[in-house]
């Protein structure tokens, strides 16, 4: 084979192969938008967006939705929140994303940035802006305080951990800024400490609840066999239902 047959076989060979590599990256397409979001957020809350996403290539496409907090002076960024999805070809489908506000991000204006990218790194973004203002504060020298005067004051103690909890939570936004949970209903997770008739409850999401126990109390274990109240110990696992009053109605021991 001469020098310029070869030569032209690889320009040739390189023409088609060039053109296959964009064929295969013009298979994938997505096309994202933010069709709503919030105005203002609370540092330490939860709130909602919704996204939408077009698959506009020419084959079924795993997407990859992701919510970002982005600081327009310096690009840093905080992950909020992100899902994951497939679309069929032509498909176009409105997502729910939770947006998790860290505890701690300073109050001001920011760009909330919403990230589509295939497996195939095609990658869409869309842009709304968002600002941050501060979050409820606790007054902690008077929980103290109240402490003090009564060291049975349940609501003092329970609103000090939650403060304990959200100091220990890490900046990346991936967790749910620890809450109080409701007055009334339920809440599953380990039995952090037990004194006298009540048990303190912290769930995976640092929610806590101090609940106290009576003789209607029914306890039990997963399988429905009846305990009694010192069956229970300092990190046990726990499902409780629990009343307006803070008196658990039913203790499930997992």
């Amino acid at each position: 084979m001469s020098a310029i047959t070869l030569r032209a076989l690889l320009i040739v060979s390189g023409l088609f192969l060039g053109t296959a590599l964009a064929e295969a990256h013009a298979h994938q397409c997505i096309d994202v938008d933010i069709l709503s979001s919030p105005a203002r957020v609370r540092a330490g809350s939860n709130a909602r967006m919704v996204a939408g996403v077009v698959n506009c290539g020419s084959c079924e496409t795993p997407v990859h939705l992701d919510a970002w907090l982005v600081d327009p002076d310096n690009m840093s960024r905080i992950h909020l929140g992100g899902e994951r999805l497939r679309l069929r070809e032509g498909e176009g489908r409105r997502v729910r994303l939770r947006l998790a506000i860290p505890n701690g991000v300073p109050s001001g204006r920011y760009m909330l940035v919403l990230t589509g990218e295939t497996s195939g790194g095609y990658m869409d973004l869309a842009r709304a802006p968002i600002a941050v203002v501060p979050g409820p504060t606790l007054d902690i020298p008077r929980l103290l305080a109240r402490l003090d005067a009564n060291p049975d004051d349940d609501e003092a103690m329970d609103a000090l951990f939650v403060v304990a909890e959200s100091m220990l939570e890490p900046a990346s936004g991936e967790l749910e800024a620890a809450e109080p949970v409701p007055a009334q209903g339920s809440i599953t997770g380990e039995i952090v400490h037990k004194r006298g008739n009540k048990i303190r409850v912290v769930n995976r999401l640092g929610r806590t609840k101090t609940v106290k126990v009576d003789r209607a109390t029914v306890i039990r274990d997963e399988n429905g066999n009846p305990l009694r109240f010192n069956q229970l110990h300092e990190g046990d696992r726990v499902e409780v239902d629990y009343d307006s009053s803070g008196t658990a109605t039913l203790i499930t021991k997992l």
